[in-house]
C-alpha cells in the first residue's frame, strides 16, 4: 500500500534507498521504452534500443522481487544492419513473442510493438579498464518460462 503525499513529503531523502544498477542474473523485465539510432562508431550501424525494466527475479544472487523497484532499467540494443536483421527478427519471434512475419507491418511497427512485452534476459556486468562502474549487458535473451507464457 502506498503512502499519502504528505506522510511522503514529511519524511526525509536520507532515508530513501537510492537506486542502482541492475545485479547480474536471470529476470523477467518489461519492455517501457524504444529508440533508434546509428552506432556512434565508424560503420554507422543501425540499431534498436529499448529499456527494460526488471519486474521478477528469475535467478539472482540475494535479489528479490521487492528489490527491482530501486533498480535502473536495463539498455538492451538490437542491431538492424543488413547481415544482423535475421538475427534481430528471431529475437523479436522467440523472446519478445512478436508477429514478424506480418505482411501487412513495417520493421518500424513491429519494433515499436514491442512496448509493453516482457521479456527474459540474462544480465551480466562487464568491467572495462579505467571505468569505476560496470557496463550492465543483456548477454543473451532467453523463452519466458512455459507458466508465463
Amino acid at each position: 500500500m502506498s503512502a499519502e503525499l504528505g506522510e511522503i513529503l514529511s519524511g526525509s531523502f536520507a532515508d530513501v534507498k537510492e537506486a542502482g544498477d541492475c545485479p547480474e542474473g536471470d529476470f523477467i523485465f518489461t519492455v517501457t521504452k524504444q529508440e533508434q539510432g546509428n552506432q556512434a562508431n565508424d560503420k554507422q550501424t543501425p540499431f534498436v534500443q529499448y529499456s527494460l525494466n526488471p519486474t521478477r527475479v528469475v535467478a539472482a544472487d540475494e535479489v528479490e522481487d521487492s528489490d527491482l523497484i530501486n533498480i535502473f532499467p536495463v539498455r538492451a540494443k538490437l542491431w538492424l544492419s543488413d547481415s544482423s536483421l535475421g538475427v534481430t527478427k528471431s529475437i523479436l519471434r522467440e523472446t519478445f513473442r512478436l508477429d514478424v512475419d506480418n505482411p501487412n507491418a513495417d520493421i518500424a511497427e513491429t519494433l515499436e510493438s514491442a512496448i509493453g512485452t516482457e521479456v527474459r534476459a540474462i544480465v551480466e556486468h562487464q568491467h572495462a579498464e579505467g571505468r569505476d562502474k560496470p557496463y550492465i549487458n543483456v548477454k543473451r535473451f532467453l523463452r519466458l518460462p512455459e507458466d508465463d507464457e
